[in-house]
């Protein structure tokens, strides 16, 4: 269930993986927290996450392609300054 590409990991060792997904993961919503862990981490699939967060499936899809978006723009800042 990969959110961002191969090669932009690949670019980062271990460490700097680690730190900048904490500090990607530190500035999202409550919202946001609470999708990355039941969908990453305990595996629930949008339907069961939507009924959760009290939200339609499609709503879960936009927190996702959120997500997505704010883990690439980190990458790519970090990556545009190392």
């Amino acid at each position: 269930r990969p959110l961002i590409g191969d090669q932009q990991v690949m670019l980062l060792s271990e460490k700097e993986s680690r730190a900048l997904l904490e500090a990607c993961l530190a500035e999202l919503s409550v919202k946001e927290k609470l999708f990355v862990r039941l969908y990453y981490d305990d595996g629930f699939e949008m339907a069961r996450i939507g009924k959760l967060l009290r939200m339609s499936e499609s709503g879960v899809y936009a927190i996702k392609s959120r997500v997505a978006e704010k883990l690439r723009e980190k990458i790519g800042k970090r990556g545009a300054t190392a």
